[in-house]
């Protein structure tokens, strides 16, 4: 179970429920450095009571940046591919250009996050609103 709260362009919270019963929230907050780089903060709140506390509060400190850290290592080889094709003139859902030409890009990427999904996408019919 997930829902997404936007707050801004670059600043959006994710609210989750984690095993055991532990509500749960990221607020990510994307901050633009230069046209190819960016600094991403990101805050996670668990909401802990009870014997939870006492269990999870001390084991959720120790994983959260390490499951954080191996995800990120595990997605930065598909979010570089996506530079570099978006780089290429790629746009998405509709593929590469026709005119070799177009197909260099140096103008600075524009993101719409979140990424729209296809008309009729499965993923939509167990889509949670808040």
């Amino acid at each position: 179970m997930s829902a997404f709260t936007f707050h801004g362009k670059y600043h959006f919270s994710d609210f989750q429920m984690l095993r055991f019963g532990i509500p749960f929230c990221s607020t990510i907050k994307i901050e633009e450095i230069t046209d190819n780089s960016c600094r991403i903060h990101m805050h996670y709140r668990y909401f802990l009571k009870g014997f939870r506390k006492i269990i999870f509060k001390p084991l959720l400190k120790l994983m959260a940046h390490r499951w954080n850290e191996d995800l990120w290592l595990e997605d930065l080889e598909l979010k570089q591919r996506r530079q570099k094709v978006l780089r290429s003139g790629f746009v998405d859902f509709v593929g590469m250009p026709d005119n070799l030409e177009d197909r260099e890009n140096n103008k600075p990427l524009v993101q719409n996050i979140p990424v729209p999904r296809p008309r009729c996408s499965p993923v939509d019919k167990y889509r949670i609103r808040i």
